[in-house]
């Protein structure tokens, strides 16, 4: 989001989502953190789940730290192919990463071979205040996290309907669903309810 990570600094320490997808992940699990970025979540599921974390991220310098949290963290571009087995994990986490890729459904389509359940979280571009923002002429800012469009590295938007119809999606089942409120603070049960609407992010589990 035009912050670049730092030796020795963690970039973001909490969201909204990590104490949901922790909550998601059995005790003991073997889980790979695709886009894994500085470690963070990782760290939570090795401290509070006593998880075997494998991660993988674009930025070498993110690596470099998700490494000192404890997370099995190596280079790698999400576009290509993961470097792992067929089902070598139980849980495959994407978190806030769909937006930033060439091909959505395909990263969708890694994780869930990669892993037997995969947790997958994205940002809702059908949010309804959104929608304000477009019937007002403007691409919504606050889902760039106040960034115009010409300034995010975000390149797919799509809404929770959208994800629906994603073929990697349409051919998997998903057993758990929850939304972020507006304020991309909570958990929220209306957002869970009609996320397409209500939530401006999404999490869901998929097997």
């Amino acid at each position: 989001h035009g912050k670049g990570y730092q030796l020795g600094k963690t970039l973001q320490s909490w969201r909204p989502q990590f104490d949901k997808i922790a909550s998601w992940v059995p005790e003991g699990s073997s889980v790979l953190d695709i886009g894994c970025g500085d470690g963070v979540l990782g760290a939570k599921l090795i401290r509070e789940k006593n998880c075997r974390v494998w991660g993988f991220d674009l930025d070498p310098i993110a690596v470099t730290e998700a490494k000192r949290k404890g997370v099995r963290a190596v280079t790698h571009d999400a576009n290509r192919p993961f470097p792992y087995k067929t089902n070598q994990f139980d849980i495959a986490v994407c978190n806030e990463l769909l937006e930033f890729v060439e091909n959505p459904n395909a990263v969708v389509s890694e994780a869930l071979r990669v892993g037997k359940t995969a947790i997958i979280e994205f940002p809702n571009f059908g949010f309804w205040f959104y929608r304000l923002e477009l019937l007002f002429g403007h691409f919504p800012r606050l889902a760039l996290y106040g960034h115009s469009v010409w300034e995010t590295r975000q390149t797919r938007f799509f809404t929770h309907e959208d994800f629906l119809s994603f073929p990697a999606v349409k051919n998997a089942h998903i057993t758990r669903l929850s939304g972020i409120d507006w304020k991309n603070r909570r958990v929220s049960l209306l957002a869970s309810q009609f996320p397409n609407i209500f939530a401006r992010s999404v999490i869901v589990t998929l097997t």
